[in-house]
């Protein structure tokens, strides 16, 4: 079966261990009916391990936020460099 847009490849293990074999023995169509199956296995993986990393961190805050406390901290360096100076 090969994956295209919504559609999905599966195949049961024992004839991923067929392909596998046979692609190892040199098998071009092996490979063929095999690589389908492991690029829609390879984006489950990497679709669960995505929604996993994304439920355990939380958003990243954007970067004028992420400089907030340090324009903070600087301003009120320069509010007292600006009021001892003026003493």
């Amino acid at each position: 079966m090969a994956a295209t847009g919504s559609h999905r490849a599966s195949a049961a293990p024992g004839q991923l261990t067929g392909l596998l074999r046979a692609w190892n023995e040199g098998d071009r169509d092996a490979a063929e009916k095999l690589l389908p199956i492991v690029y829609v296995e390879l984006r489950q993986q990497a679709a669960r391990r995505v929604a996993s990393v994304s439920a355990r961190r939380p958003p990243a805050p954007r970067r004028a936020w992420a400089r907030l406390p340090h324009y903070v901290e600087e301003r009120r360096r320069l509010d007292h460099l600006r009021e001892t100076s003026l003493m």
